[in-house]
């Protein structure tokens, strides 16, 4: 039987599911208080517009520094799905890093063209002892929305490479956009470009939006002061 590509991701979601179900029976924890039980702008779509306003806990009057919209938005999803039933927050975080994981393997095949070590670096990925704590605490969505958009602007950006398809590239540009609405580490993401050795027209955009970023972050969106 020949082994594809689905089969190999197939067999990782699967691994996944098996090392991390226990995560299902957790129970909210620390800042879970904050940021779902206590938190009224998830609990209404009025408060859409605060969420990429303000900072992450500000919903519980709880002052930080931390600008990450799209984890406030898809917490508010699981609240309207799940309401306060932890299961379902859990089962969200579960679904996202599996869907890392084979984005992780896609990454790697394209790079390395090499279906083994494809299959054995996001293997790895998905069950690494670092990821356990992502995967097991509901406030880390930050880490795995944003592991999905550079996911998915890096991949975006090899399609493009490969195929020279506009839509390509500037689906890359608005992953790379999403990824900084959710966590600011994703600010990397044009040195790890650099690792294609692309030239420097094609960095110009993501440079551009990490400038832009930076200067809302130390202005606009500076909750420090």
């Amino acid at each position: 039987m020949k082994i594809t590509k689905t089969t190999h991701i197939l067999f990782i979601a699967l691994i996944t599911v098996i090392v991390f179900s226990n995560s299902l029976k957790n129970d909210f924890a620390w800042d879970d208080q904050f940021l779902i039980k206590d938190n009224p702008h998830i609990k209404n779509w009025r408060y859409l517009p605060r969420m990429f306003m303000g900072q992450l806990y500000e919903g519980d009057g709880l002052g930080s520094n931390f600008y990450r919209p799209l984890q406030l938005v898809s917490l508010a999803v699981d609240y309207h799905i799940w309401k306060l039933n932890p299961f379902g927050y859990h089962l969200t975080s579960l679904l996202l890093h599996i869907f890392n994981s084979g984005l992780a393997y896609l990454i790697v095949y394209a790079v390395a063209m090499s279906p083994g070590i494809a299959f054995f670096t996001a293997l790895f990925f998905s069950i690494a002892p670092a990821i356990s704590g992502i995967t097991f605490y509901t406030p880390a969505r930050s880490d795995l929305l944003m592991a999905l958009f550079v996911f998915l602007s890096l991949l975006s950006f090899l399609k493009y490479r490969r195929d020279n398809r506009k839509p390509y590239y500037l689906a890359s540009i608005l992953f790379f956009i999403l990824s900084l609405l959710s966590k600011e580490a994703a600010i990397m993401l044009p040195l790890l470009l650099l690792l294609i050795r692309p030239r420097f027209k094609y960095l110009a955009p993501y440079l551009a939006i990490s400038a832009i970023y930076i200067g809302l972050r130390l202005t606009l969106l500076n909750f420090s002061k």
